[in-house]
């Protein structure tokens, strides 16, 4: 198990470029392990990166509090229904502040 303390701006600075793509719940939980695990205290590259479903509810539920990001019930390509991930105008904003280059 591991364990690490992360500020909000640097969660959806992690996250938000791969909302671009606009990623299922599962998806985003996913990549959200991945991507904050990379930035632990010393990461393993071999490490198990899983996110405790509570945080990650807590993570999504903040985000959209937050307006970056919007959940909506969508059909899949296989006619299913799944919950997908959207940044907001307000995030796209954010992000190109957060992961933008600075001179």
């Amino acid at each position: 198990m591991w364990k690490t303390k992360i500020s909000w701006n640097q969660i959806f600075s992690l996250i938000s470029p791969y909302l671009l793509d606009k990623p299922t719940d599962s998806k985003a939980k996913e990549l959200l392990s991945k991507v904050i695990y990379e930035v632990t205290p010393n990461f393993i590259d071999k490490g198990i990166a899983k996110l405790i479903d509570q945080d990650f509810q807590t993570i999504k539920i903040q985000l959209k509090a937050l307006g970056l990001i919007d959940l909506n019930y969508t059909k899949t390509n296989a006619g299913g229904m799944d919950l997908f991930w959207h940044i907001t105008e307000k995030g796209e904003q954010l992000m190109l502040h957060l992961r933008s280059v600075k001179k």
